[in-house]
């Protein structure tokens, strides 16, 4: 006799309704309990949600994708039997409980599969997870191409010709500056914001829904973590220290 995994919900209500996991073992002729897993407020489980390979150890693990509603698409937990036991092997991308939408699939064609989430809905990239052999790795610059369409379709929306308030913009141009950091695309990314600088004070292209000083603030911040990342300490600095000092004159 096998260890028998059941993924099952029990409740009715918003208020009672939990997603749970139970392990069984075998004793004698039966089962016992051996291992149990609750999330409550979850409504039940999708894929990919299952008992495999994942990451190609020659173990199964136990693969958790619970729902939650539509402002929390799910959240994702990896189990393995180590040790005597059953533990999380889950990456940081639910370290605080954020909930993610989810695609498991091989980027590099090592026969491994990289996870990749997203933390809520919108205005966030992807952030794409490898097993190193240990754990779960944060990943991003190992494959700057995976996020190409992505940049594509966020400078098309960028570019469009309709007023869009400050605050859009500058959700869209994090999107951008962040691609374009993990691309190494740094002149592509001072240039972007040195023209989005003059976007925003285009009344034609943007509506100023906060103060202008904290709209330039926030790109002057865009630009220290493009030249931080290029390796340009000083230049880093410099834009950083000038979006505190507008926003403290703002404060």
């Amino acid at each position: 006799m096998k260890e028998a995994i059941i993924f099952y919900t029990v409740g009715e209500s918003n208020n009672d309704n939990r997603a749970n996991i139970l392990v069984l073992r075998p004793k004698g002729a039966t089962y016992e309990r051996f291992w149990e897993n609750s999330l409550e407020g979850s409504w039940g489980f999708a894929a990919p949600t299952g008992v495999y390979d994942l990451n190609k150890t020659g173990r199964s693990q136990i693969v958790s994708y619970r729902t939650v509603g539509a402002s929390c698409p799910g959240i994702l937990d990896v189990y393995e039997y180590l040790n005597g036991g059953i533990q999380r092997i889950t990456g940081a991308w639910a370290n605080n409980g954020q909930c993610q939408s989810v695609e498991i699939k091989d980027l590099d064609g090592d026969g491994v599969p990289e996870i990749i989430v997203r933390i809520r809905n919108y205005g966030v990239n992807q952030d794409i997870y490898r097993w190193n052999g240990k754990k779960y790795v944060l990943s991003n610059s190992r494959y700057p191409q995976y996020y190409s369409a992505e940049l594509e379709e966020l400078l098309r929306g960028f570019r469009s010709p309709q007023v869009m308030p400050a605050s859009g913009r500058l959700q869209l141009a994090s999107q951008i500056v962040g691609i374009y950091i993990i691309q190494r695309r740094f002149s592509d990314a001072i240039v972007f914001c040195k023209k989005l600088l003059e976007i925003l004070q285009n009344p034609a292209l943007t509506t100023a829904d906060r103060p202008q000083g904290q709209a330039t603030a926030a790109v002057y911040r865009l630009l220290g973590d493009t030249y931080k990342a290029a390796g340009s300490g000083e230049r880093a600095k410099q834009y950083y220290g000038r979006a505190e000092a507008l926003t403290r004159s703002k404060s």
